[in-house]
């Protein structure tokens, strides 16, 4: 099974081992559960457009594009794929708000009306006489549809995070009082997805009692100079800043993480 970067003690014996971090492998879980998005998606879109012409006229109509005629079911094929694209344009698969929350929710919702905005426009300029019952009855029916997919996507990624799974793993930043806090408060908050395996505090904390926290225990503490490159060799997901780091290291590790898909975050 595919993994994201685990946290295992060294070799060795006794209670003085240091934890460390294991290499990533396999694909993410978030790449996975994005296939699944798009799949619960097409399904839904697909559905829509093949009930409504048949609960809403009962048969094969045509509509008029530009002087030409083209049935409904041609039509209804173009305006679902861009239904699906806009739900990607939106970002409503986005690793920052699949699985909690109300947001990708909403962006289901506006990507949705964004999209039927645009094919009136487009229907306008192409004189392509659309029943406008047609509209009146697809955009309801797919938006529940995209949203009953999604419910059902999100309770199997809790049931899969219930049990230690599907997690985006993550690297706090910042002052050691501030880390503890942190790390508690995302531990708690396991439907928000992010799973703390490593921590890097400023030179004037390493020596902080704080770090020996019972909440850090097993947390290896990495270097910030080299930061970018533990991100890079075990598929770090999310980097979580904490005030106590200085400006000036802040701005460079932004700098560094800029062109990849790992996700800075500022508490």
């Amino acid at each position: 099974m595919a993994v994201d970067a685990e946290v295992r003690p060294a070799a060795g014996t006794g209670s003085g081992r240091k934890p460390t971090l294991l290499p990533a492998r396999g694909r993410s879980w978030f790449e996975r559960y994005e296939l699944l998005l798009q799949l619960s998606d097409l399904m839904a879109i697909a559905v829509a457009m093949i009930a409504v012409p048949l609960l809403r006229f009962g048969e094969d109509l045509q509509v008029k594009v530009g002087g030409l005629p083209i049935s409904y079911s041609l039509a209804s094929f173009f305006v679902g794929i861009a239904w699906w694209y806009g739900l990607d344009a939106r970002r409503s698969r986005d690793r920052a708000v699949v699985g909690h929350g109300l947001e990708e929710f909403r962006r289901v919702m506006s990507a949705s009306l964004y999209m039927f905005g645009a094919v009136a426009i487009a229907s306008y300029l192409l004189q392509a006489e659309l029943s406008r019952a047609y509209f009146i009855v697809l955009l309801p029916l797919g938006i529940l549809l995209l949203l009953v997919g999604r419910w059902v996507c999100r309770q199997y990624l809790h049931r899969r995070r219930a049990v230690g799974g599907a997690y985006t793993s993550t690297v706090v930043v910042g002052s050691a009082r501030e880390i503890v806090d942190v790390v508690r408060d995302l531990r708690r908050n396991r439907n928000a997805g992010y799973r703390p395996v490593g921590i890097a505090v400023p030179i004037v904390d390493t020596d902080s009692e704080l770090l020996d926290h019972p909440e850090l225990e097993g947390l290896p503490r990495l270097e910030i100079a080299t930061l970018d490159r533990d991100i890079a060799a075990h598929r770090i997901g999310a980097v979580v800043v904490v005030p106590g780091m200085p400006r000036a290291k802040i701005r460079r590790l932004a700098w560094r993480l800029e062109n990849s898909p790992v996700e800075l975050m500022f508490v």
